[in-house]
């Protein structure tokens, strides 16, 4: 008799923790702490688009629209499905359709063709030379840039295998959505734009991060012409239709940066200003502003946790800053 009362206070005991922590998780998914929220019928609404590839996915949408508001700003974030550069410019008459107030760009040196390759041979450093003729990125760059894609989320998904992960997968999967998502401006089909799934994984230590012998990178030149050229016609577009963009540079580790010559990157950022620049448009580099920061999942990408937050609210500050500015002018 009294093992049984004993076994019924440890069921109780382990319902009312479990109770709890069933209470803090729906709590933080209210908050966006672990998704992107999605709201349908946007007409009317002032709209700020998080726009990229999976360096801008782990975004916390939700948690950058509080942010504004309780600054004042009275906006509605969305963070809008992974697309590369020739992706967005094929689907920027869809995205200009609902009117964003600002788009917020997030450029990687992996989108404009530093890639993981089996060897490196380049000895010089080419020159961009902007393509007028606007030719989109070829099929051998695409494949290229598919393949990287690949062994990118292959190690991403084999740094975040542990218990953790999956007891958080498991939370997920109980609480979260996993239809895609979407917003949409009418019963038009073809109108409609996919949101990112904040799905939540686990923080690697930036120690070990930092430790990895990283592959064999090569810079794809050709790659970088055709998406600089590709990025360039849709920020022209972006700016004839009055929508204002911030573009950013993502965090990375100091294990990845260490992978390109100095002159590389400084090349390669001064590529992306200068598209930026032309079109007025401010770019922020935040590639080592965390690189000794234990907010990474992989050597590449910011964890979605609610322990990396900071990349978010940096976010936050600036287009706070940004809007801050255009009030004062």
């Amino acid at each position: 008799m009294k093992k049984i009362f004993k076994n019924l206070i440890y069921i109780s005991i382990a319902f009312l923790i479990s109770i709890t922590i069933f209470g803090i998780i729906l709590d933080n998914y209210s908050k966006g702490t672990f998704t992107n929220h999605i709201i349908i019928n946007v007409d009317d609404q002032e709209k700020i688009f998080l726009h990229g590839t999976s360096y801008v996915a782990v975004l916390n949408s939700t948690a950058i629209e509080s942010r504004l508001n309780d600054n004042g700003f009275k906006k509605f974030v969305y963070n809008l499905e992974s697309s590369r550069i020739f992706e967005t410019l094929d689907d920027i008459e869809q995205i200009i359709s609902h009117k964003p107030e600002l788009i917020v760009y997030g450029v990687g040196f992996r989108d404009i063709g530093f890639m993981e390759n089996i060897s490196c041979s380049y000895n010089e450093i080419p020159s961009y030379v902007p393509n007028r003729n606007y030719q989109e990125i070829n099929s051998n760059s695409k494949e290229n840039l598919d393949n990287f894609i690949i062994i990118d989320k292959i190690i991403s998904e084999t740094f975040s295998q542990n218990p953790k992960h999956m007891t958080v997968n498991i939370l997920y999967s109980l609480f979260g959505e996993t239809k895609k998502k979407f917003i949409d401006d009418s019963d038009v089909i073809d109108n409609r734009l996919a949101l990112n799934i904040l799905k939540p994984n686990t923080i690697t230590p930036i120690s070990s991060l930092n430790k990895i012998v990283a592959g064999n990178y090569c810079m794809d030149f050709e790659t970088r012409n055709n998406e600089l050229d590709n990025l360039d016609r849709i920020f022209g577009i972006l700016k004839q239709n009055q929508i204002d963009v911030i573009v950013y540079i993502p965090p990375y580790t100091n294990g990845y940066l260490e992978t390109l010559s100095p002159i590389l990157q400084k090349e390669l950022t001064n590529n992306i200003k200068s598209i930026s620049e032309k079109h007025n448009f401010p770019l922020v580099d935040l590639s080592s502003k965390w690189e000794y920061s234990n907010i990474f999942s992989d050597r590449t990408h910011v964890a979605k946790n609610p322990d990396s937050i900071v990349y978010s609210e940096e976010i936050a500050s600036i287009i706070i800053s940004k809007m801050s500015k255009n009030l004062s002018q």
